[in-house]
């Protein structure tokens, strides 16, 4: 792991960088040159740390993934209100964190990437919670049951999130959205 402060400031100006770009533009048409130029730094500084906008993109997605990870690992789906309010609220926390990254989640060109690989990391650990817990049920019919559970969650927060005008509070989408799992996935299942 990398400790050095200078190096974790420039390998996060360069990933704030390319969260910015991507916001107007695809990943694919990103130069290193446009990199560093939001970045602030030359290209050889760019070199140092990264090889081209691609493998900041793999250090941005491994890096949320870590994220989202500690998240999933703290969820207990026996207890959907807990569950669905620790889920929603550690979004939140990762989207009010940085401005950056809220705005790359949800405007960049790359969002429904981002998005199904949450939904997957999510869907993974609720199916083998719930499979666990009623391990008599057919595993198909959970495994749907969860995927348009999971997708549902995300989605009904990304909606919020994106909304300016939020008609509800964000406690007041944790209450609906877990009455809705209790409605698709209830207790005795």
């Amino acid at each position: 792991m990398i400790t050095d402060k200078r190096i974790i400031k420039t390998r996060t100006s360069i990933k704030n960088a390319l969260m910015k770009i991507l916001q107007t533009k695809e990943l694919k048409k990103v130069t290193v040159s446009d990199i560093a130029e939001e970045a602030l730094i030359n290209r050889s500084t760019f070199y140092l740390h990264y090889a081209d906008a691609s493998e900041v993109m793999a250090d941005i997605d491994r890096e949320m993934e870590e994220k989202i990870t500690k998240v999933v690992e703290r969820l207990d789906v026996k207890h959907t209100y807990t569950s669905v309010y620790i889920l929603l609220n550690k979004l939140n926390d990762m989207l009010e964190e940085a401005e950056i990254f809220k705005n790359y989640l949800l405007h960049s060109t790359c969002s429904a990437q981002v998005l199904a690989k949450i939904k997957k990391l999510l869907t993974e650990k609720a199916y083998k919670t719930y499979s666990s817990l009623a391990p008599h049920r057919k595993s198909h019919s959970l495994y749907y049951r969860v995927t348009f559970v999971i997708s549902g969650v995300v989605d009904s927060y990304m909606n919020w999130a994106y909304s300016n005008n939020k008609t509800i509070s964000l406690e007041e989408l944790y209450k609906t959205t877990s009455e809705t799992i209790d409605l698709i996935i209830p207790k005795n299942f």
